[in-house]
Formats: structure tokens, sequence, C-alpha cells
């Protein structure tokens, strides 16, 4: 399906939210956050793991398929609030790819995934996989098969990996995400960055 032509989205997350199902039609684009590092962080070998609270997973997958029958997008969320992800060799991205795949079937499918490595200190390392990973599952699942990240756009880091993957033609969507800088309450700060 991909994502639709004007992102309304939100993070689903994983510890306390209502059904998905539940969440306001308005959102056509729902995150389901967060994939996070087997293992903890930064992952012992470079898979990820979803698991959620909030209800049953055969609940969960119908709810997927309801949205997703809404021409709703549902994208699989990468990390954030501090759970690092290192895929900087290619056995550990071998089995983030892998893990991906595993997460994919067991939710009768989803949209895309979102980079959301906040992480500074491994995104630089980070880029070379993870365009090769984006590339590797569009080719699996289609050119309509979603990648976004939301970065600090105040980190040049950030900014080579959002580069990098516009680059490597694996990039559909660049959500910043303002927050965690000092100067956020600068109007003027925040609209030149």
């Amino acid at each position: 399906m991909g994502l639709p032509s004007k992102v309304v989205g939100g993070y689903w997350t994983y510890w306390r939210a209502p059904r998905l199902r539940d969440v306001p039609a308005a959102y056509n684009t729902v995150y389901l956050f967060s994939a996070r590092p087997t293992g903890g962080q930064p992952g012992t070998d470079g898979s990820v793991f979803f698991e959620q609270s909030n209800q049953t997973h055969a609940e969960l997958v119908a709810d997927i398929a309801h949205l997703r029958s809404q021409g709703r997008a549902v994208i699989l969320s990468i990390g954030g609030a501090g759970e690092a992800l290192d895929i900087t060799t290619n056995a550990r991205r071998e089995a983030f790819l892998a893990s991906i795949h595993r997460i994919h079937r067991s939710l009768g499918g989803f949209d895309g995934i979102d980079w959301n490595i906040e992480e500074e200190r491994l995104i630089q390392a980070n880029i070379p996989n993870a365009v090769w990973v984006s590339q590797q599952l569009k080719a699996t699942y289609g050119p309509r098969f979603a990648i976004t990240t939301p970065p600090a756009p105040w980190r040049q880091a950030d900014i080579n990996f959002v580069t990098a993957l516009n680059n490597g033609r694996a990039l559909d969507l660049v959500a910043p995400q303002y927050y965690d800088h000092s100067s956020l309450t600068d109007a003027t700060y925040v609209v030149d960055n």
C-alpha cells in the first residue's frame, strides 16, 4: 500500500495505548512503537523484536489488517526512546533483516519501517547497512514499502543518515522530531532548522 500522499501519523506505543483499531481515523499512518534490539541496547546480534501489552497478538494482527483495509498505513518503528541499535557489521545487518521479515510475517504484514535510531554515536556507523537493509526491504516488499525516519535536524549525523538513505533511493518520508534541544523554545531556531 505505501504511505498516503499527505501523512498524519502518530506513534502507537507498546506499553500503553488504546486498541489499535481505536486509533482515531484522522491518523492515516500509525507507527508501531517500537521494535527493540534483542538483548537490550545496542543488541546482542543486530536482530530486533516487537512485543506489546495493549491487546492480544491475534487482536493486533486483525487490527493491522483492519487499518490497512481502510487505506491507512501501518509502519514498524525501529528503536527510539533510548533503544540504540547496532547493525554495523554484515552479520548484524543480516540478523536485523531476518528479524524484520519474521515480524512482518508474524503481524500479517505492514507497510514500512521507521528508522528511529536516536543514538548519535551509532547513527553514522549504521548508515551503510541501514541503506542496504532499506534497499533489500523495498526489493522484497515492493517500491511502495515505506522507509521513514524522524531525524533531529540540528545533528550532523542525522543529516548524513537522511542524505545517505535518499541517495540510495531508500527513503520515502522525513518527519523531523523537535525535542531534546535547548533552543526549541526559539521559533526562529526551529524554523531555520
